[in-house]
């Protein structure tokens, strides 16, 4: 996604200015949180393609010492908190929405800053928060810490939050105030189908058998169901998506071949990712041209 953001608002300069508010789940929170505070100048490009080839964010060999595949810790405090600081107020307008799941539940947190929330009027499966009272690397951390990869829950207030991409990976379940909103989705996979299922349930059943019987640390049960029925999820947010772009008011941008496995954070996948995404970008230019244009 890093990707696609940044060549976004570097080939439109003007669309920063255009957009009122980004939706991110998942690691896509943190390009959120980054889109806002840095404009133009947001350090994506860096993070996603050198920072994170670091061993200490990743290393397969891990699931089995129980430690986490992805360590979201580290993430947070060495690569957002110290090496990426976030400036003391955002360069831009941007509304920043993401969400984050109370772990063993199904009750989603919302968080979105002052310039989001005015467009919010309800949550079905859960409740707004602001941003601005917690401390948005942590909060990063929460948004970010999926079932399977990593065991561990970040505390917010009084609750422990993990990765709600697996119940709210778009918009669906927001009521988004305003008439005439036009939207660019960005969606990390391409849209379900037949192979990519298969290839989704091999891993959630090998990690099942596999990995989750000798772990030491664990999710609730519910969250790992959760996560084995994201497909289902996605395609509804697909769909949601493209009946958007067909009506008009949308442009829906995804990966139109497989990625890079997401256990290889090598410089050279990484990099391969993030030109991918900008490649995406050009490719539907004209069609994102004329939504601004209308």
């Amino acid at each position: 996604m890093a990707g696609v953001v940044t060549e976004l608002v570097d080939t439109r300069p003007d669309v920063l200015g255009r957009i009122a508010f980004v939706y991110g789940s998942s690691a896509s929170s943190g390009n959120a949180i980054y889109l806002a505070y840095f404009g133009h100048n947001h350090p994506g490009e860096r993070m996603w393609t050198e920072l994170l080839t670091d061993t200490k964010f990743i290393n397969d060999r891990s699931m089995y010492d129980s430690e986490p595949i992805y360590d979201i810790e580290y993430l947070v405090e060495d690569i957002f908190r110290k090496r990426t600081t976030l400036p003391d107020e955002p360069a831009t307008d941007l509304g920043i929405i993401f969400p984050a799941l109370v772990k063993g539940s199904s009750r989603v947190r919302y968080f979105a800053n002052q310039n989001a929330r005015k467009y919010i009027r309800s949550a079905d499966d859960g409740d707004i928060d602001c941003l601005e009272e917690y401390d948005v690397y942590r909060l990063i951390g929460a948004a970010s810490a999926a079932p399977f990869v990593y065991d561990i829950p970040f505390k917010i207030g009084e609750d422990e939050l993990i990765d709600a991409a697996t119940i709210s990976p778009s918009l669906d379940a927001l009521e988004i105030e305003g008439k005439d909103l036009k939207y660019i989705y960005a969606f990390c996979r391409k849209n379900p189908g037949i192979r990519t299922d298969l290839k989704y349930w091999f891993n959630v059943i090998f990690f099942t058998l596999f990995v989750l019987p000798f772990r030491k640390r664990r999710f609730p049960l519910i969250n790992y169901i959760q996560y084995a029925l994201k497909p289902r999820r996605m395609r509804r947010a697909f769909r949601e998506a493209l009946l958007r772009e067909k009506s008009g008011s949308a442009v829906v941008i995804y990966p139109d071949q497989d990625l890079g496995d997401i256990l290889d954070n090598s410089p050279g996948n990484l990099r391969r990712n993030f030109d991918h995404g900008a490649q995406l970008v050009r490719s539907r230019m004209p069609d994102i041209e004329r939504l601004l244009a209308d």
